[in-house]
């Protein structure tokens, strides 16, 4: 009787053990599957696709010395053009300055939102200049200097939309039909603050590529694109976004001249950038670099035909600039 039973314990015991051996053996090939399955996370230094690597400019900035250092933001992503010009006039300014603040040197930092370039200016801290739309709020904090980048080019806002509403929007005739569609902007952008401002339906967002996608994925309805960039942007993109398009007919109107900001106590760099500005416009040069980098004739063309609706930008200082036609671009 007790060799029976002591024999039945062991076949137990023997099954329980084959039981764990398998238990144990389809885990192990479970995590293996898993293993080969799963794609390698990349690495945290290699930049994802379609951005621009993390500039190695973004430690605090040095001691002042004889060399003016301007550093800058990098572009959001290798699409991204919208500061060429601004980039290349950079560049005659402190050329056309040296003989009379000395040398320069310029850095591109790191590609960053409005809202935190506004807050690393003030701070002092990774750059030095910045470009962005006139605000009352901004020229508060910061030190701008107050002549109109490209020439107010900016001003003029045509819409790109998807191909499936072209018709729907050929067929709008006031602001108030505009109102009722959804626009789509970055949250920080002056655009969207003006825009608000007088009750458009809008979808704001925080990826300025991720708008493009947005757009083309039918999250709003719209995406106003200052007539300097919204060819460049619409070429750059068609291909992988073919649903896009440029809405026929109309047009926006936003008072928003582009300025460069400095931190309030850059008294020199300040000064040198308007002095160089003003050079450059007196001796033609500006004019011919705005040439070069603007098709003026194509950009006229892009607002003919379309009315044009006017918005009020409530938060615009006044300047003299305003009464200085030469400086502006008429359609």
């Amino acid at each position: 009787m007790l060799q029976h039973t002591l024999n039945a314990i062991i076949a137990t015991a023997t099954r329980v053990a084959r039981i764990i051996i398998l238990v144990a053996v389809i885990a192990m090939a479970i995590v293996v599957w898993h293993h080969y399955s799963t794609p390698p996370t990349p690495a945290s230094n290699v930049p994802a696709p379609n951005t621009v690597p993390p500039s190695i400019h973004d430690a605090p900035l040095p001691e002042a010395s004889n060399v003016t250092l301007v550093r800058f933001p990098s572009p959001t992503s290798n699409t991204d053009k919208r500061n060429d010009f601004t980039i290349a006039l950079l560049h005659r300014i402190l050329e056309a300055t040296v003989n009379s603040y000395g040398p320069y040197k310029i850095e591109m930092a790191s590609s960053m939102s409005r809202e935190r370039q506004h807050t690393e200016l003030i701070k002092g801290n990774g750059i030095t200049l910045i470009d962005n739309a006139a605000s009352i709020e901004w020229e508060k904090e910061l030190k701008a200097i107050t002549f109109p980048l490209r020439r107010g080019l900016q001003n003029y806002r045509l819409l790109l939309i998807h191909k499936k509403n072209i018709a729907q929007f050929s067929a709008l005739r006031s602001l108030e039909e505009l109102k009722l569609l959804r626009g789509g902007l970055m949250s920080d952008w002056m655009t969207a603050s003006v825009m608000k401002a007088a009750n458009f339906n809008l979808v704001l967002g925080n990826d300025y590529e991720g708008l493009f996608h947005m757009l083309n994925h039918g999250r709003f309805d719209y995406f106003p694109r200052a007539l300097n960039e919204i060819h460049i942007e619409y070429n750059a993109r068609k291909a992988q976004l073919p649903s896009l398009a440029i809405a026929p007919g109309i047009a926006l109107h936003i008072p928003s001249p582009t300025f460069f900001y400095v931190n309030k106590n850059n008294t020199v760099l300040h000064d040198r950038l308007e002095t160089g500005l003003w050079i450059l416009h007196k001796n033609g040069e500006l004019d011919t670099l705005f040439k070069e980098h603007h098709n003026i004739d194509h950009l006229r063309n892009a607002l003919r035909n379309r009315i044009l609706f006017k918005l009020d930008n409530p938060y615009l200082h006044q300047h003299s600039i305003y009464d200085t036609p030469e400086l502006w671009f008429t359609p």
